[in-house]
């Protein structure tokens, strides 16, 4: 890997890291304490956007194109809307 190679990933690694690892990290915190004082709508809220910006982290560190994620998380989708209903 050359210099610029090398510059440019650990460019790619900073912007995750602080657009969505440190994000999630404080929707993380404030799902727990929206949990705490039993405010449950918060709490699911939270902790889904915690989720949602941890896997973004992870598919961008690991370079993994967002078409090979969906299609790996696309049979997810009728549990959620079995979910939903209930």
């Amino acid at each position: 890997m050359n210099k610029d190679q090398d510059k440019l990933e650990r460019r790619i690694n900073d912007f995750a890291s602080r657009s969505f690892r440190d994000m999630a990290d404080r929707d993380y915190i404030a799902a727990r304490l929206a949990c705490r004082a039993e405010l449950m709508p918060q709490f699911l809220w939270s902790a889904q956007q915690a989720i949602e910006k941890y896997l973004k982290y992870i598919l961008l560190v690991n370079r993994i194109p967002a078409k090979v994620a969906a299609q790996h998380f696309g049979s997810i989708r009728p549990y959620r809307a079995v979910a939903l209903q209930n």
